[in-house]
């Protein structure tokens, strides 16, 4: 049985040639507009923690804006490789299922944002 985490990294979810890959993405895209498309997240990851506290379903019309521009985001910082996008998805399920046993209030809200994520997607 393995030892239960006690901090989330998620990189610890990636292969090395997934690593080299991202890093080689933040490289192309340079470390000025990675940091702006960070602080951008974040702005939006504190408006999606009200919209989720105000109990609004991550589907609602008024969180569909913010969860559109999360997508824009990530796309641009992570590219859509197709040779990783199956493995991604996996990644993201398992890194949210540490989460929310780590950091469950975290956890919760990187539910609600890939939930938003994904309604905003169709």
């Amino acid at each position: 049985m393995s030892e239960p985490l006690e901090e989330y990294n998620p990189t610890q979810y990636y292969t090395q040639e997934q690593l080299d890959y991202l890093s080689n993405r933040q490289s192309q895209l340079g470390y000025e507009r990675v940091t702006q498309i960070l602080e951008e997240w974040e702005q939006l990851r504190t408006q999606l923690r009200a919209d989720l506290e105000q109990g609004l379903a991550p589907s609602d019309e008024r969180v569909r804006p913010l969860a559109t521009k999360l997508v824009a985001l990530k796309a641009e910082l992570v590219g859509d490789p197709a040779e990783f996008r199956e493995d991604f998805a996996v990644i993201q399920e398992k890194s949210l299922q540490d989460l929310l046993a780590i950091d469950p209030a975290e956890g919760k809200l990187l539910a609600y944002t890939n939930q938003a994520m994904e309604a905003a997607s169709k």
